[in-house]
């Protein structure tokens, strides 16, 4: 029926949907209000579900499960406590993003009712909450870690807790935020809790645990993982600045062809500091090290012999060449090295050495690198091995020989003397000097420089005079007195720790023989005794401190050092050091007052 036709009927009209909608949208409160009562409605309703017995009970078996299983680990069980912080980070990163990501396909038909009805804005429901559900979350990750922390017996430091803990929560909210973000757009959760699967996963393995070299193609991947970037995190509270724990996996050179030292080399270099400076200093390529007088083409090389004092470049110059060859790819594959560690015996030589240098190889250019046709065997400290093991016929000797075409060999020792000549005679020979004092400061500085170490002049002088053209040793010296006093470092401090005995001593000592006063003498020895200092190194600076002196005659110089040397060798064949020490104190009592080598026996 058409009401239009009925007399005084006045047509109503239908309500414009649009028009509803707008008024819907005309909030009766203010964003301020909606976002407090949604928030507490958020709280009362969350609690419940972030406290269930069920998730409590997860997180705390998870957490005694992990303290038992690496139960006060060892600081230098470096592969157990990597394992241990990858572990928080799988932990964290799956738990807290699919727990997140059914949280929006839930309140979905709750939220589009109340939304459609006006009574908040999307703005106010987000932020509430994200807010409402950001302190809920980090509770169980604090306990987490409160539990598992000092159970594992990580870095024993309040600083240290705190700093994992903040790098645990942030990654929690990372993840929670994740999976929020695919719940909200996908609004499936079958589909939400797929793609949050297959993002975790890739995450996981691209964070620098399971594999060591990504693929270029899809190396992108682990710098947008949150995972790696909190691992990288973690490692580095608790070991520092990453060539520090080198020492600890026995990768004392860089580039070291274990798998282990792989992994600093390409994942955490740079990132993790308490290891030795020594390896850490060690140059990569031949023109950084630092006292290589003469070269030799390297691509035809013969079988080499480096010798000379410790301390000056020999093993750091053969692995320098023999990365400069082979790159880090080929190395591991060829390049044998012995070190003071292994066996030298003839078995060795026979098996190990023989088997390693009897296998051909071919010249294949790789990554700009040469790669001649040969392999490297590098045997260092080649003095201390057994004379059967470099004489044999059958041994080391006729393996030079035999496989010369496909194999060179470094041999590497501090007295050539003790290189029978049949070896000596077939390698080009190098002799490694001390270092000069210009160049062990350039490098020392460097160091410091690089350290953030404080050396003053009279430090830096006293630290090239202690360490005798041995660079190993002077940083050795330098690492021991920067743990033990500091960044600011004394001379005081360096003689300290590195077991000279102070000049005023050994003067007091020389001071006493010059008086001709026997019991002079003999109260300093019995001082230097009562002290505790090294007789040998006594006997060592008072020939120094001889050799030097302006007010004694080359006869008297002779005498004592002809002395000092017998009471150095009766110390090494096990003497006592005082009745030593008081006998070359008398010698030298007769030196300088001109007394016959000899008592007279005439009357």
């Amino acid at each position: 029926m058409d009401t239009t036709l009925i007399k005084g009927h006045t047509p109503v009209k239908s309500p414009d949907p649009k028009a509803y909608r707008t008024k819907c949208t005309n909030h009766i409160t203010t964003w301020f209000n909606q976002f407090t009562i949604l928030i507490q409605r958020s709280l009362k309703e969350r609690k419940h579900e972030t406290f269930n017995p069920l998730r409590v009970f997860q997180v705390i078996a998870a957490s005694l499960l992990a303290g038992f299983m690496w139960w006060h680990s060892d600081f230098r069980d470096i592969q157990d406590r990597l394992g241990l912080l990858f572990f928080f980070s799988i932990f964290w990163g799956v738990f807290p993003s699919f727990n997140a990501v059914f949280a929006f396909p839930q309140d979905r038909p709750v939220f589009a009712k109340e939304q459609a009805s006006g009574m908040y804005s999307m703005s106010s429901y987000f932020m509430a909450r994200m807010v409402g559900d950001a302190p809920m979350e980090l509770i169980l990750p604090t306990m987490f870690l409160s539990i598992t922390y000092w159970m594992c017996g990580l870095k024993p430091e309040p600083i240290a807790f705190v700093l994992t803990l903040l790098i645990l929560l942030g990654y929690v909210l990372v993840s929670q935020g994740l999976g929020f973000a695919v719940g909200a757009v996908i609004m499936d959760a079958k589909q939400a809790s797929t793609v949050v699967t297959v993002t975790m996963l890739a995450f996981v393995l691209t964070g620098g645990y399971y594999v060591h070299k990504v693929p270029g193609f899809i190396a992108w991947m682990k710098y947008i993982s949150s995972t790696f970037y909190s691992y990288r995190l973690l490692i580095r509270v608790q070991y520092g600045q990453g060539r520090d724990i080198w020492y600890l996996l026995g990768c004392f050179q860089y580039h070291d062809k274990h798998a282990s030292c792989k992994f600093i080399e390409d994942d955490i270099e740079g990132q993790m500091s308490t290891t030795s400076c020594v390896g850490k200093e060690s140059p990569v390529i031949p023109k950084d090290a630092i006292n290589t007088a003469r070269t030799t083409p390297i691509i035809q090389c013969p079988h080499m012999l480096f010798y000379g004092p410790p301390g000056t470049g020999k093993t750091a110059t053969a692995l320098a060449i023999a990365h400069q060859l082979y790159g880090p790819e080929l190395y591991k594959s060829r390049v044998l090295e012995l070190n003071a560690s292994d066996d030298r015996g003839i078995n060795v030589v026979r098996t190990k050495i023989k088997n390693f240098a009897a296998v051909a190889v071919g010249s294949a250019h790789q990554g700009g690198y040469p790669c001649p046709p040969f392999k490297i065997i590098i045997l260092d400290e080649a003095d201390s091995m057994t004379e059967d093991a470099q004489a044999s016929s059958n041994a080391l000797r006729r393996t030079m020989e035999t496989y010369s075409k496909v194999t060179r060999f470094f041999f590497i020792c501090n007295y050539i003397s003790r290189i029978i000549e049949p070896l000596a005679s077939r390698c080009a020979k190098f002799r490694f000097k001390p270092l000069s004092e210009e160049i062990m400061s350039t490098r020392i500085l460097h160091i410091c420089a690089e350290e953030g170490l404080n050396l003053d002049s009279e430090a830096l002088s006293t630290l090239s005079s202690i360490s005798q053209g041995d660079l190993r040793r002077a940083i050795t010296f330098l690492q021991g007195a920067a743990r033990l006093f500091g960044s600011s470092i004394s001379s005081k401090d360096l003689i300290s720790v590195s077991g000279v005995i102070p000049h005023e001593v050994v003067q007091a000592l020389l001071a006493a023989c010059k008086s001709a006063s026997f019991d002079n003498a003999n109260k300093q020895v019995n001082n230097v005794i009562a002290e505790g200092y090294p007789v040998s190194q006594m006997l060592s600076q008072l020939f120094d401190m001889v050799v030097a002196s302006e007010d004694a005659s080359d006869e008297q110089k002779a005498r004592i050092c002809k002395k000092l040397g017998e009471s150095d060798k009766c110390l090494v064949d096990g003497a006592d050091e005082y009745l030593q020490l008081l006998d070359a104190c008398s010698s030298m009592i007769k030196a300088f007052s001109n007394m016959p080598e000899v008592f007279s026996n005439e009357m």
